[in-house]
């Protein structure tokens, strides 16, 4: 109430995309946040993220998969699961300009990369990696969406990002050694 006419920003997920998944308790906060964010701010970003790849302690998909395989740990594998990567350095960039120019102000945005890859590509990208064989079990389970980033791709040029080529692996490389 009080601070009505100040910017607020908020990363809610991509997975809000998910048919399949929203009946998710951290997905339904998410989008419930958005929600009273858009009836009660003046001015806002909504910025939906994909798995964000950075240095973290937290238990994100990569850390998971790369600690597992590092250790020797046994987990299990959705053969159906494509992932969204993009580098937390990259969204950074991609929120600021946004910001810092007012493009998308007061809409729900999707910042993600250009590609979903299957998890077991990651996966395989992780072991050449760390030079070490994962110990999994394949099960027949999982999703993927698509994330639509027309908002954004006309900006990424200007911002100095290009999604294509080998932007996983080299993502992959700065963060799992």
């Amino acid at each position: 109430e009080k601070y009505r006419d100040r910017t607020l920003v908020y990363f809610g997920t991509c997975s809000a995309l998910d048919s399949q998944n929203n009946y998710n308790a951290y997905i339904e906060h998410k989008v419930k946040m958005e929600n009273i964010i858009q009836e009660n701010c003046k001015n806002y970003f909504i910025f939906r993220l994909p798995q964000v790849v950075g240095k973290a302690t937290s238990p994100t998909l990569i850390n998971f998969l790369a600690t597992h395989i590092k250790n020797g740990t046994p987990f299990h594998l959705w053969k159906n699961s494509k992932r969204n990567l993009i580098d937390v350095v990259d969204v950074y960039k991609i929120a600021s300009y946004l910001i810092n120019n007012g493009i998308l102000k007061n809409k729900v945005t999707n910042i993600a990369s250009s590609e979903s890859v299957n998890i077991t590509t990651i996966v395989k990208k992780i072991e050449l990696l760390l030079d070490k064989k994962a110990d999994y079990t394949m099960e027949d389970k999982g999703t993927f969406y698509d994330i639509d980033i027309s908002k954004i791709s006309k900006y990424l040029l200007d911002i100095g990002i290009c999604f294509g080529g080998n932007y996983i692996d080299v993502v992959l490389d700065k963060y799992v050694k």
